[in-house]
């Protein structure tokens, strides 16, 4: 990593420029830095939350800890010049080597302060992803933070060990409201500030005090079994959602109001990844972090970090979300706090949940997945949420191909349906940033490259598998294998259709283009594009047909009237296929 080598380069230079100014100077130096860290420490969080947070809200843990260091740096270096203009002058050979000692350790405090605080006031829409190919912490399954990377010289840790220590002994003899209680792991903190979802576009990476509220803990001493619905075989959800074994476990209930400091203002939605919240827990080893691995967000069925880079997100343009984080508790411990990115919430005061709130919170789980069951069991594949990875192996008809227009091919498969062929994970779509979801989960506009299934148990609120499509529509899905889509569109009529030929459907006398398109291999990965507004109108060229793989299928999709009688298949005027469908 190319930090490694500007770290050892600074704290060498710095330890030569105090071997030459001397042990007194570079003794009085260290001790400035001390100070200054420590009262920068001490006004970090309220300078933050007071100020910053509602003037610059992605940057400002960053500056908070950075502008009082610098500040209180330069005040106190000219203070002391002024109250000891002279030097101290010992043996040159003794000055040189405990200077050059004193200067190393202020170099190392330095820019071990300057590597935990960078990342925090980084800079979201043209930032860089890790400090110059340093990233100590990345998220992890079941949400905790796994450490991913050590400095060869560890300043970072070792600021953080000396200012966390001073903070409960000598600098603050009489107070318990030390740094070790409020931070106590400043570099995991720093490493999973700047590692958030979507950090150049969504997901924010700070949140006011007014915007979020803890509602309640609860703590869970015995979780009862309970009698889950049969939910039917239907290939659309291959596995029920099951709500876990919660003993041992707490439940921190917390609402985000709504504004632009804490909802996303591209498309309205609160963002969190787990490793961004925390709770703080006295133990009998001190106060520990523990993140959280499951979240019911806005309802009861809940969403599993199993997986790294997951996040839980709310829906698009409300007031208010609820948020209700589940901990599993070290044996013994007791809630403190609650941090979610970087803000420190004092909780109410825990209470043990009783039999009520526990059958409550099941009856609420059974009811969501019974009116899931009901959605599905209905067959009409407009289900109320999205849910998962589907086929089009049912309901389907074929298209078959014109004579004279098409010769040599099969049929092809046509379905009205606004399901994709897989249900795509939220979180692949981080890098995509002009793709837009409605606020039910359906793909809106945009396109995106290499779309993997997500994993089975991935939480039905992460998922999104479902065309969004106006009132009194319905979405046709035509699929063509590879030798199909060379046949019905790369090779017919060769010497007339040119690359800018539409594909069209003939509904009622009418040509309707083709809102977009996909290309996947089934369970493997899929090309995605819906109403992109910088491709504009759809066209043979975008399709990249012979550059299509012998397992790979594409898929056209047209958004067509209700009760109208789809007819044929165009190539602009010449038609192809014949449908004769009514949605």
């Amino acid at each position: 990593m190319a930090i490694n080598i500007v770290v050892i380069l600074f704290i060498g230079v710095h330890a030569y420029w105090f071997s030459i100014q001397g042990l007194f100077s570079a003794a009085m130096h260290l001790l400035i830095l001390i100070i200054a860290g420590s009262l920068a420490f001490a006004v970090w969080e309220p300078l933050t939350v007071g100020l910053l947070l509602d003037l610059l809200p992605e940057h400002a843990w960053g500056i908070g800890l950075l502008l009082p260091l610098a500040v209180l740096l330069i005040l106190l270096r000219i203070a002391a010049d002024k109250l000891v203009p002279g030097n101290v002058r010992y043996e040159n050979l003794t000055s040189m080597l405990a200077g050059g000692a004193a200067g190393a350790v202020s170099g190392i405090l330095t820019v071990g302060l300057l590597v935990i605080a960078l990342p925090m006031a980084g800079v979201p829409e043209f930032g860089i992803p890790d400090l110059a190919g340093y990233q100590p912490y990345r998220p992890g399954p079941n949400g905790a933070p796994e450490r991913a990377n050590r400095l060869r010289l560890p300043a970072d840790d070792m600021a953080a060990a000396v200012f966390t220590h001073l903070s409960q002994n000598s600098m603050v003899p009489w107070s318990r409201q030390a740094l070790s209680r409020y931070h106590p792991d400043l570099v995991r903190e720093a490493g999973g500030f700047h590692y958030a979802m979507q950090a150049d576009r969504y997901g924010l990476r700070a949140i006011r005090d007014e915007n979020i509220t803890v509602e309640d803990v609860q703590l869970i001493e015995t979780m009862p079994s309970m009698d889950m619905p049969e939910m039917p075989d239907i290939p659309e959800m291959p596995e029920t959602p099951e709500l876990p074994d919660l003993t041992g476990c707490a439940i921190v209930a917390t609402t985000i109001h709504s504004d632009t400091s804490s909802f996303n203002t591209l498309d309205g939605r609160f963002r969190a990844a787990p490793h961004q919240v925390k709770l703080l827990c006295e133990s009998d080893d001190g106060l520990v972090s523990v993140f959280p691995f499951m979240c019911m967000p806005q309802g009861p069925i809940p969403v599993s970090f199993e997986q790294p880079g997951q996040f839980v997100f709310s829906a698009a343009q409300v007031d208010a979300a609820t948020f209700d984080w589940v901990f599993r508790l070290p044996e013994g411990a007791t809630p403190v706090y609650l941090v979610v990115k970087q803000l420190r919430l004092e909780l109410p005061q825990a209470t043990v949940a009783d039999e009520q709130f526990i059958k409550e919170m099941q009856k609420a789980f059974e009811t969501s997945m019974k009116e899931l069951q009901e959605s599905l069991q209905s067959g009409d594949g407009e289900a109320d949420r999205p849910i998962g990875p589907t086929t089009l192996d049912t309901g389907e008809f074929h298209i078959e191909p014109i004579a004279g227009a098409v010769t040599g091919a099969e049929p092809g498969k046509g379905r009205f349906s606004n399901r994709l062929p897989f249900g795509i994970s939220r979180n692949q779509l981080n890098q995509f940033g002009q793709v837009r979801i409605t606020q039910d989960g359906a793909w809106q506009s945009g396109t995106a490259k290499g779309l993997q299934p997500p994993p089975t148990r991935a939480g039905l609120s992460n998922r999104v598998d479902t065309i969004d499509h106006e009132s009194g529509t319905q979405i046709l899905q035509v699929e063509l294998l590879k030798d199909q889509a060379d046949s019905w569109l790369g090779r017919a009529h060769a010497a007339a259709i040119t690359k800018t030929h539409k594909p069209l459907v003939k509904v009622d006398g009418q040509n309707l283009v083709a809102i977009g398109w996909a290309r996947y291999v089934p369970d493997s990965s899929m090309t995605l594009s819906i109403r992109d507004p910088s491709t504009g109108t759809l066209t043979l060229e975008q399709l990249g047909i012979h550059s299509m793989k012998p397992d790979e299928r594409l898929i056209l999709f047209f958004q067509v009237p209700s009760g109208a009688i789809v007819s044929t298949l165009n190539l602009d005027s010449i038609e192809i296929g014949r449908i004769d469908r009514t949605p």
